[in-house]
C-alpha cells in the first residue's frame, strides 16, 4: 500500500510524484484512482541529449518506444479516449504516457516548481517555449492540441501536424 507522497517529491524508482486523479477506462468499470508520477525529465535526443519538440503523434510513438526508461516502459496513447481503452487494461498501469490536457493543467503546471520538478522544464532559455505537449485534442476540432503552459497553467492550442512541442511524460500508477 502506498504512503501519502508531497507534490515535488521524488519517490525511489516511481518518478516525481505530481498528485492523483481519478480516472473510468471503461463504462463498465468503476473509477480508479491513481498516483501520478512525472519523469525526471524531458523525452531527449540520446545523439545530443537537447530536448526534443516533437508533433502529437510523433510524441504518442516517442512515448511508445520507451523501454526502461527511468526504470519503466512506455505506451502508446494518442488520445484521452485512446488512453482510458490502454488503461482498462491493468498490465498497462504505470508506464509512460503523454500526459492528457487534465494531467499537464491541474497536477503538472502546479507542481512544475516545486520539490525535484523545479528547474527542470524549458524554461531557462528565453527561446524555449513554456507549453508542453498533452494528448488531449479538442472535440470538435481533433487536429487542435491542447498544451499547457509550465511557468502559468495557460492554455492553447496547437495544431497537431505542424507545431512541436516538449513532452515531459508521466505514470498512471493505481493508488
Amino acid at each position: 500500500m502506498d504512503r501519502d507522497y508531497i507534490v515535488g517529491e521524488r519517490v525511489g524508482n516511481e518518478g516525481i510524484f505530481i498528485g492523483e486523479v481519478v480516472m473510468r477506462p471503461t463504462q463498465s468499470c468503476c473509477c480508479i484512482m491513481f498516483n501520478v508520477f512525472a519523469a525526471p525529465e524531458d523525452l531527449r535526443n540520446q545523439d545530443n541529449n537537447q530536448r526534443l519538440k516533437l508533433s502529437h503523434e510523433a510524441a504518442a510513438n516517442t512515448v511508445a518506444q520507451l523501454r526502461n526508461w527511468h526504470g519503466h516502459d512506455g505506451i502508446y496513447a494518442k488520445s484521452d479516449e485512446d488512453l482510458l481503452n490502454k488503461l482498462s487494461d491493468y498490465r498497462n498501469h504505470g508506464k509512460w504516457i503523454v500526459p492528457s490536457y487534465h494531467i499537464n493543467n491541474t497536477l503538472l503546471a502546479r507542481a512544475a516548481k516545486k520539490g525535484s520538478l523545479k528547474q527542470s522544464f524549458a524554461l531557462q532559455v528565453p527561446t524555449d517555449t513554456p507549453f508542453y505537449m498533452s494528448l488531449s485534442t479538442i472535440p470538435s476540432y481533433p487536429d487542435t492540441m491542447l498544451a499547457t503552459s509550465m511557468i502559468d497553467g495557460g492554455t492553447l492550442g496547437f495544431d497537431t501536424q505542424t507545431y512541436k512541442l516538449p513532452v515531459r511524460p508521466v505514470r498512471l500508477k493505481i493508488k
